[in-house]
């Protein structure tokens, strides 16, 4: 009886590019790679995606590596809506048959 099933979703099932919100949100390029390089290219963001950290905790961490409360509360926001810039699914491409809607 198959109790689990796992699914590789980013880059797989649908698109997924981290930083793409803080692209869009943060103006300002220092802070977008600042606040970008605190987020998603942290240790944090490995340990949520392995479901083994609290969100909550992840971006206190997160943010407390940031000079400044603006840099920070960016950080929140892209925290919080990065989905929704993402997880579109990934159009069909030749030879992909590992999507199940190809």
């Amino acid at each position: 009886m198959i109790k689990n099933i796992v699914f590789d979703m980013g880059q797989v099932l649908v698109s997924y590019v981290g930083n793409l919100v803080c692209q869009i949100y943060i103006e300002d390029e220092q802070e977008r790679k600042d606040v970008s390089t605190s987020v998603f290219a942290s240790p944090e963001w490995v340990l949520l995606d392995m479901g083994v950290m609290p969100e909550e905790e992840a971006l206190k961490k997160m943010q407390e590596r940031l000079d400044t409360e603006r840099k920070r509360e960016q950080a929140e926001w892209c925290f919080w809506h990065w989905h929704e810039y993402n997880m579109k699914p990934k159009a069909c491409t030749p030879g992909n048959i590992s999507s199940p809607v190809c």
